[in-house]
């Protein structure tokens, strides 16, 4: 699949009536009709573009809405600030809209990367909405349509995820939505999986040579379903633990370990880990793991907020990948996003051991494959493990995780852009999900085996035949860190907003030491703008 080039696909005039239908509806507003244009719509056209709002801005590098830096618009940038900045693993010294106040939990309906995440979300399902309701688009592919139900359903679920309670539409309309909460909003999401899933692709492991890599099929159906029934307590009784649908949690997980299990390859001296994040993932092996890549080409498929984010708001230019590699992943080195001491301590007993190294030598002593840190300092200043005032990139030890060279150590496509794929969704999720869901339901054996599973890929000790809670919580950190999954499982366990939480991180509530904020910070506020241009059809989250 090829996201980059939309080619023609709306009706001449069709974006102004199909945008979200407060402030957004003015970002999305275009020229008046041209009779010389092409009104018919193109339905392969529209389908791409619902797969491109999850990792691109827009057409051709513009933001499909208003916005000074259209790489702030894009999806996979604003699950990491919002998933990630808010909790115990990342934290980023940049100044502008309000990007430090997210990593000290302190949040306002005005800041501008709010809207940006809600502008980002309300383009994507409105896009979905017009395919999904449009008669050439239904009649055009039932396998298609399917995808875009489920495309549309993962966006409903960030939605209310991120906000709780939210204006709801499932079709093209010029007035707002009527506002729903999580408890509707469960069970509609269910139902849409589990409907789009019937007529999905059968699941099946591709590579990038594959007609149909990057397309959504069943397990990625069976994935989400897992998650949602996973979050279940969260959604319907506010409590992560009192939740009736750990079993079909752990049922759907299976489903998708039977069809897309672990990889567990090597190459020149790359681990299996490594090359999940690796230019060449598509084709080295890595993606029998990918049960939802986000296909990323520097020559073809170009971006500033997808995969290009994860390497260059993490690296610098005098930085290496764990063989000691030439930093030359990406000319582009932002130089802003770190690690916080409470993530690097979850795979060092003794977290100073990294301070003074680099990725390379941090491999040499680290007992867990996934440790992929960078501690070393430069001529512009030394790096420490504590964060300081956080107005520095070398406050923190930082990541080379993702990178932009391949495994068999050929050329990529440009030096500039990447071309890694980014996978949304990959099965180290429902093994963790299914480990989960059976201690809950107190069947210790079956969680510690997927566990193991896990960490005996890493090359990481068994940590024995019974595991606790925070057990799974801590894997499920060293596992996915970076890959904006955070801020629900913290909540999840009761750990993020709330005087029941024990946990208190680096900077947790704005406080060196970390402090607990209030239970409504679970959520985001609405945007103001929205507030205000919804003329009191909008109510604002609680505690905002």
């Amino acid at each position: 699949m090829q996201f980059n080039k939309l080619y023609t696909y709306l009706a001449a005039g069709l974006i102004a009536m199909s945008s979200v239908t407060t402030s957004c509806m003015k970002d999305l507003e275009r020229d008046p009709i041209d009779p010389n244009i092409d009104t018919k719509l193109d339905p392969a056209g529209l389908y791409r573009k619902c797969y491109a709002g999850l990792i691109m801005e827009g057409n051709d590098g513009s933001a499909d809405f208003t916005i000074d830096d259209a790489g702030k618009s894009t999806l996979l940038r604003n699950l990491f600030n919002f998933n990630e900045l808010s909790t115990d693993e990342a934290i980023c010294w940049w100044s502008d809209g309000g990007i430090v106040e997210l990593g000290y939990n302190q949040y306002s309906p005005g800041d501008a990367t709010l809207r940006f995440l809600y502008y980002r979300l309300w383009s994507n399902i409105t896009y979905c909405n017009e395919y999904l309701n449009n008669e050439i688009c239904i009649n055009y592919d039932a396998t298609k349509l399917a995808e875009i139900r489920f495309v549309r359903a993962y966006n409903y679920y960030l939605l209310a995820d991120f906000f709780g309670n939210i204006p709801f539409l499932d079709h093209i309309s010029t007035t707002p939505g009527e506002q729903k909460d999580r408890k509707f909003m469960f069970q509609w999401i269910e139902n849409e999986l589990l409907t789009a899933e019937k007529d999905m692709l059968e699941a099946q492991p591709k590579t990038d040579s594959d007609a149909n890599y990057g397309r959504a099929d069943k397990a990625a159906a069976w994935l989400m379903l897992s998650r949602l029934y996973l979050n279940a307590g969260v959604w319907i009784n506010e409590d992560g633990a009192n939740n009736p649908y750990w079993e079909q949690a752990a049922t759907y997980a299976q489903k998708v370990i039977e069809k897309y299990p672990l990889f567990k390859g090597s190459n020149n001296g790359y681990t299996a880990y490594d090359m999940l994040f690796m230019a060449d993932n598509g084709n080295s092996g890595a993606s029998q793991e990918a049960v939802l890549p986000l296909l990323q080409d520097g020559k073809v498929t170009k971006g500033w907020g997808g995969s290009k984010f994860f390497v260059a708001a993490m690296w610098n230019s005098t930085m290496f990948n764990v063989q000691g590699k030439s930093a030359g992943t990406t000319s582009n080195n932002w130089s802003g996003i770190r690690c916080r001491p409470d993530l690097i301590k979850k795979f060092f007993g003794d977290p100073t051991i990294v301070v003074g190294k680099s990725s390379e030598e941090i491999r040499a002593v680290s007992t867990d494959d996934r440790a992929i840190f960078w501690g070393m300092g430069d001529d512009k200043g030394e790096r420490t493990l504590e964060l300081g005032d956080n107005s520095s990139f070398y406050q923190g030890i930082t990541t080379t995780k993702w990178s932009n060279q391949r495994s068999d150590g050929k050329d990529t496509h440009d030096s500039d852009d990447l071309d890694t794929d980014f996978f949304l969704l990959r099965s180290a999720e429902a093994y963790l999900n299914y480990a989960e869901a059976k201690l809950r339901l107190n069947q210790m054996s079956e969680a510690v085996a997927k566990l193991d599973e896990i960490r005996s890929r890493a090359h990481a000790r068994s940590l024995g035949s019974s595991i606790t809670l925070n057990d799974i919580l801590d894997e499920r950190s060293r596992e996915f860190y970076f890959e904006g999954l955070r801020r629900p499982d913290l909540i999840r366990f009761g750990q993020y907003g709330g005087a029941q939480a024990t946990y208190k991180w680096t900077y947790k509530g704005g406080a060196y030491n970390g402090v607990n904020f209030k239970k409504e910070f679970d959520i985001f506020p609405i945007p103001q703008s929205e507030i205000d241009a919804a003329n009191g059809a909008l109510k604002q989250n609680p505690g905002y």
